[in-house]
């Protein structure tokens, strides 16, 4: 956390206009996904919000280093599976008329 709020000073001038929030997730009780045969609980929640868009990111700073190789689920999850939730939620979204934009990223 001391890292990422060092790194947000260092571009405050490009986030101008925009609020930031952060919550930690539970792990196993929180914000889960659930994949093939397994779940996944990021650490962290990340929203970036700007006028009527709305930007979240999944975070897991370990990252892939406690993961068995690249066909692991979690890593599926994060390169397709995620963009398909994002298109069918914005899909959704202008479905509705909506003048939100949502975005997912991990």
């Amino acid at each position: 956390m001391k890292h990422l709020k060092a790194y947000l000073i260092s571009i405050a001038d490009r986030l101008k206009g925009k609020e930031i929030f952060i919550l930690r997730n539970l792990s196993q009780r929180g914000i889960g996904f659930f994949v093939e045969s397994a779940s996944f609980y990021p650490d962290f929640i990340l929203w970036v919000i700007e006028e009527k868009e709305q930007n979240i990111y999944f975070l897991d700073p370990k990252g892939i280093r406690m993961l068995g190789n690249f066909q692991d689920n979690k890593i599926h999850f994060c390169a397709q599976t995620i963009q398909e939730i994002n298109e069918a939620v914005n899909k959704q979204l202008s479905r509705e008329k909506s003048d939100y934009n949502l975005s997912f990223a991990f």
